[in-house]
C-alpha cells in the first residue's frame, strides 16, 4: 500500500470523530494560536490544502475573501461542507484533490496554507512546489506542522512509533529540512513560530481507534522511557496524575513566493 492509499483509508476511518476527539489538531487555543499566526487580508483568496474536515478553512473563512479547502478524502470533505452550511458561510467552498497535483492555475491564491498535513505528505517538496506554484507572484504560502527532532536517532524512533498509531503518517520534518524545502521551493522565509501542546496518551490512542495490541505496546514504549529504561521517542512524555501526557512541537513557516 503506497502512502497516499494509507491516507485515504486512515481519513475516512477517521472522518466521523476527527472533529469530537480530542486532540492538538482540533483544541480551541491550537487553532487560535494556527489563526494567529496567519498574515490574513480581508482581500484574500485562501488555498488550505489537504483542509480535511475544514477546520481551518472555518477559522479562516470569516477573516478573507474567498476560502477553498482541498482533500484526498472524500469523507473528511463531506465533514467541511456540512461544517460550512451549519456557520452559513458563504464564502467558503471545496473540493477533492491530490495536494501534489493541485488542479488550479498557476498565481490563482494570494495566501496558500496547510496545516498538520506535511507529516502524511510521501513528497512533501513536490507539495510545497505545488503550493508556491499556484501562489500569486509576491503571494504568502504558509505550512502548519508537527516539527521533527534534530537528533536523527531521535527523529526515526517518532516517526516508527507514529506509525504504528497511524499508517498514514510518513515524516515529522526538522525545521532545517522544512527550511531548506521552502528555499527549493522559491519561497523565501519570513517569519517562524513554534509552540509546545499536550495531548493524554488515551486521546492519541482514541483518536485513531487504535486496536488494544497496538496501544499496549506504545504505552510501555513510553513508561520505559519515563522511568529511564530507553532511549527518547521524541513524544516527551511524563505522568500527570497518574496518567501518560504526551508533548507535540508544532511549527509555523511563512515564506514568501520570489
Amino acid at each position: 500500500m503506497n502512502n497516499l492509499s494509507a491516507i485515504e483509508i486512515s481519513f475516512a476511518d477517521q472522518a466521523g470523530v476527527y472533529d469530537t476527539v480530542e486532540r492538538p489538531a482540533t483544541r480551541k487555543e491550537v487553532m487560535e494560536w494556527c489563526i494567529k499566526n496567519l498574515p490574513l487580508k480581508a482581500e484574500d483568496r485562501v488555498l488550505d490544502v489537504a483542509t480535511g474536515t475544514g477546520l481551518l478553512a472555518l477559522s479562516i473563512a470569516p477573516f478573507v475573501h474567498h476560502t477553498k479547502g482541498v482533500d484526498l478524502s472524500h469523507e473528511m470533505l463531506v465533514k467541511a461542507k456540512e461544517s460550512a452550511n451549519e456557520k452559513g458561510l458563504r464564502n467558503l467552498s471545496f473540493e477533492r484533490a491530490d495536494a501534489h497535483e493541485l488542479p488550479f492555475k498557476n498565481d490563482s491564491f494570494s495566501l496558500v496554507v496547510s496545516r498538520l498535513a506535511f507529516h502524511h505528505m510521501p513528497k512533501p517538496d513536490a507539495v510545497l512546489k505545488e503550493m508556491a506554484r499556484v501562489a500569486t507572484p509576491q503571494g504568502t504560502v504558509a505550512v502548519i506542522d508537527l516539527v521533527g527532532h534534530q537528533n536523527r536517532n531521535v527523529a526515526e524512533t517518532f516517526d516508527l512509533l507514529e506509525k504504528q498509531r497511524d499508517p498514514s503518517h510518513s515524516q515529522a520534518i526538522p525545521q532545517r529540512q522544512m527550511l531548506e524545502l521552502f528555499d527549493k521551493g522559491n519561497l523565501t522565509i519570513i517569519e517562524q513560530h513554534k509552540a509546545e501542546f499536550p495531548m493524554k496518551f488515551k486521546s492519541y490512542v482514541d483518536a485513531v481507534k487504535l486496536d488494544r495490541k497496538k496501544t499496549d505496546f506504545l504505552r510501555d514504549e513510553f513508561l520505559k522511557e519515563i522511568h529511564g529504561n530507553r532511549e527518547p521517542t521524541g513524544f516527551k512524555p511524563q505522568l500527570v496524575n497518574g496518567d501518560i501526557s504526551l508533548l507535540f512541537e508544532f511549527g509555523t513557516y511563512i515564506g514568501k513566493k520570489r
